[in-house]
């Protein structure tokens, strides 16, 4: 054929050839474009679903075949509400209508599936519309990840979660009940005390031999300081920390009641507020103080004239607790070893603050008799870090 017949070839033959052409050009891109998405489909661990409204799933990757054990064949001879939780299946059509009718763009929720060999598989599915341009529904993709692990492990530690809360809930009971008894304990030796207190009274009033009035009068006091202890244990919000600041008031209290109230001795403390101390280091520090201060009441002021007599309590700058006890009467005799001292309140006092305490005592110098006393706040060191 010439360039002229060529030119003078009709234009409607020409059309249909270019038609032909574009057909399988456009054929041509869908294959190659297929065989793209196909092979994306198959990349990665998530599961992938492709389905039509009028034909259901028409395609999906081979990692959607592995979560459920079907083979492909058999997958996609299954219908949705076959591989679905019954439980699961009314929201998940809920929401798959709602995106294909077009309200929703898609949606994401966790569902379950049954496997071939009838394990439950859970999964999240987040499933997308791809419409034509009348705004029909053309497909729907969906992408579907394995959780059952995650599932399993919130299981394990919910179920952990419990069991530590039911542990928790039973030593708290436990610990409830201990500290009820122990608290039961300390009321009753505090009433023993009391009625030992009361006995030793009655026969300091009815013995008459010198010196029996004295002996069974520090017996007294040594055991009030005890006893206030345990009340205070009893009063006190928890059974191993007793305020010093109100333990030392309620011991002067005590212990100026056994005095005469005439002799014009005044008796004063001052205890930073804070320093708590456990039942044995209370009482220990009860029987120092209270030799301490018996003595100043009993020797410190011979003339009858009278004077004072302070306590005071300290926390230090190294986290140990000093307690100070210091009268303005006449000093101690001259020339006395207090430290070697046969006196019987002496010894104990050394003995108390060395091996009960674990502490140093000093005396300092100056007018009177000042004696301070030094431990560690071991209170203050079994709190964590933070604590009140």
């Amino acid at each position: 054929m010439t360039c002229d017949e060529a030119d003078k070839e009709t234009p409607p033959e020409k059309e249909k050839t270019f038609s032909r052409m574009d057909r399988l050009l456009t054929r041509a891109d869908e294959g190659a474009w297929e065989e793209r998405f196909r092979k994306l489909l198959n990349v990665g661990h998530l599961g992938v679903a492709v389905g039509r409204p009028d034909k259901g799933l028409v395609e999906f990757n081979d990692a959607f075949c592995e979560m459920l054990g079907y083979t492909r064949r058999e997958l996609m001879e299954k219908q949705w509400d076959e591989l679905t939780h019954p439980e699961d299946l009314a929201e998940d059509q809920r929401q798959f209508e709602r995106m294909l009718a077009g309200d929703l763009p898609g949606y994401t929720m966790e569902k379950r599936y049954f496997r071939k060999d009838g394990a439950v598989l859970h999964v999240r599915i987040s499933v997308t519309c791809l419409r034509r341009p009348d705004g029909s529904a053309k497909e729907t993709f969906g992408i579907i990840q394995d959780i059952s692990e995650q599932k399993q492990l919130n299981q394990s530690l919910r179920e952990h979660q419990r069991r530590l809360e039911e542990t928790l809930a039973s030593r708290t009971a436990a610990l409830e009940e201990k500290e009820a008894l122990l608290r039961e304990v300390n009321h009753r030796v505090k009433n023993n005390l009391q009625v030992l207190v009361s006995m030793l009274r009655l026969q300091s009033q009815r013995d008459d031999r010198p010196g029996v009035f004295d002996a069974l009068t520090h017996a007294i006091q040594r055991i009030m300081a005890m006893s206030i202890v345990h009340e205070s244990i009893h009063g006190a919000p928890s059974l191993a920390q007793i305020e010093l600041c109100d333990y030392v008031s309620d011991l002067v209290r005590g212990l100026c009641g056994t005095f005469d109230n005439g002799s014009g001795i005044a008796v004063s403390s001052d205890i930073e507020t804070g320093i708590r101390l456990d039942a044995d280091r209370a009482v220990s520090c009860g029987m120092v103080l209270n030799e301490l201060i018996t003595n100043a009441i009993k020797h410190a002021f011979p003339d009858g004239n009278g004077g004072c007599v302070t306590i005071k309590g300290r926390r230090t700058a190294d986290g140990r607790v000093c307690v100070a006890v210091r009268d303005d009467g006449v000093g101690l005799p001259p020339g006395l070893d207090w430290r070697r001292a046969e006196s019987l309140g002496l010894m104990m006092i050394v003995g108390l603050v060395e091996n009960q305490l674990d502490g140093d005592i000093v005396k300092e110098d100056g007018p009177g008799v000042s004696f301070s006393f030094t431990f560690e706040d071991i209170v203050l060191a079994a709190e964590p870090a933070g604590g009140s």
